[in-house]
């Protein structure tokens, strides 16, 4: 597709309408549309089945050409899962998609990256050890019990920390908290992840009204228009953001879990951690319009959190993993799979994806070691 052929990528636009698209894109997904319809009859005994598994995945092909990278990647996870539920054959999709030429190749791309495996059958969502986008996800016993809570409801607000003491360069993994969480929303879609990442290059900047937008704007899809600072103090200028993301995130509907993640930085205003607070606070009441109804935040000062919150909080302390947990990580994976293994196979697994990240740096150590944990299993389990 030629740039001249791509629709304008005007967000503010995105939220309850559909984008212009250019004649030639639309005539592509209509061919495309049929092709999946009769693809899926032959699997759906009800041609209305069919249609309206179709339409879905014509949501996603309007949608690839209007929002950015993180929404495609958000509103694809939904939609996949979503077919999932619905029994729809992925390779039946898939074959279909793969038929619309030059377009479908593109889609195909994006279909390979996030959605190339399934996870494993009757496995609890939060016991699973690949994801269903086959990542793993190693040990953090602590995180699927504390995510329990929250799912449960018993629990609204996640705190995820590493232990004191640890080398900033050292990398446990909090972050990737976010992938549980996501695969979690994804199989079981009662709701929708949205997130943030600070990178700390300039916390100062990160005022409570761009924090805000980082959600409602970057990650939904909605007009933004935070209130700006009025001469007054940082909690009534956080009150006033706040109520303004709560009522623009209940505007787009659904059921959504937040997280902020790397707002542990002392250049921070401290009108933005007013805000977190304030977020907090409402959702642990869950009262009014609020449809932000868990909160999760990965590399925060938990002392920073108002104390009327606390018993809607739990908490996790990321450990560096070691040799034991990679051992453990593979005999539950495999007695998930009701593979036979012994002993001396799994010292062979961890030796194979241990000793080649002993002399990394620390900052990059644990992505090579999932990266080599993804590459074993993606022999032991080739698709």
């Amino acid at each position: 597709m030629t740039t001249s052929d791509r629709p304008p990528h005007d967000r503010s636009t995105i939220s309850g309408t559909m984008l212009p698209l250019p004649i030639n894109y639309m005539d592509t997904w209509h061919v495309l549309r049929h092709r999946l319809i009769d693809h899926l009859s032959a699997y759906y005994d009800e041609p209305a089945k069919a249609k309206m598994a179709a339409e879905n995945v014509g949501l996603l092909w309007v949608t690839l050409a209007t929002l950015q990278v993180s929404s495609v990647r958000l509103l694809w996870e939904n939609v996949f899962a979503a077919a999932e539920r619905s029994g729809v054959a992925d390779r039946l999709v898939r074959s279909a998609i793969t038929e619309a030429g030059t377009l479908g190749e593109k889609i195909h791309d994006i279909w390979q990256k996030f959605a190339s495996i399934k996870p494993v059958t009757n496995v609890p969502t939060l016991d699973a050890h690949q994801l269903w986008r086959r990542r793993c996800f190693i040990n953090r016993k602590d995180l699927r019990e504390q995510l329990a809570k929250l799912k449960d409801g018993s629990r609204r607000i996640l705190v995820v920390n590493g232990p004191p003491g640890v080398p900033p360069p050292m990398k446990l993994g909090k972050t990737y908290t976010r992938e549980l969480v996501q695969h979690l929303a994804s199989v079981e879609a009662g709701f929708r992840v949205a997130y943030f990442g600070h990178t700390r290059r300039d916390g100062t900047s990160l005022t409570p009204d761009r924090l805000a937008e980082a959600i409602v704007v970057d990650e939904l899809g909605a007009p933004g228009g935070a209130p700006k600072w009025e001469k007054e103090s940082d909690e009534a200028w956080a009150k006033r953001v706040c109520t303004w993301m709560v009522q623009s995130v209940f505007a787009v509907r659904g059921s959504w879990w937040v997280i902020f993640d790397g707002l542990r930085d002392n250049d921070l205003p401290s009108a933005t951690h007013e805000l977190v607070g304030k977020l907090a606070e409402r959702v642990a009441r869950l009262t009014g319009n609020i449809n932000i109804e868990r909160l999760i935040l990965i590399d925060y000062p938990e002392d920073r959190l108002p104390p009327n919150v606390a018993s809607d909080t739990t908490s996790e302390t990321v450990q560096p993993i070691t040799q034991d947990h990679l051992a453990a990580y593979f005999r539950e994976l495999l007695t998930q799979r009701g593979e036979a293994f012994e002993n001396a196979a799994i010292d062979s697994l961890v030796d194979n994806v241990w000793t080649p990240t002993i002399k990394l740096h620390p900052e990059h150590r644990l992505r090579t070691l999932a990266d080599n944990v993804d590459r074993v299993l993606g022999k032991m389990f080739p698709q």
